[in-house]
């Protein structure tokens, strides 16, 4: 049962991981190329 909880948890938080990960590439991509545009 445990085990079982902590995998759900885990499932969840790699989800937002993701999202995460998407959300900083996309204000890297924005960081640069403001700075080419600049």
């Amino acid at each position: 049962m445990d085990v079982e909880i902590r995998d759900r948890k885990h499932r969840r938080y790699r989800r937002v991981d993701r999202v995460a990960a998407l959300i900083w590439f996309v204000i890297v991509v924005l960081a640069v190329i403001s700075l080419i545009v600049d």
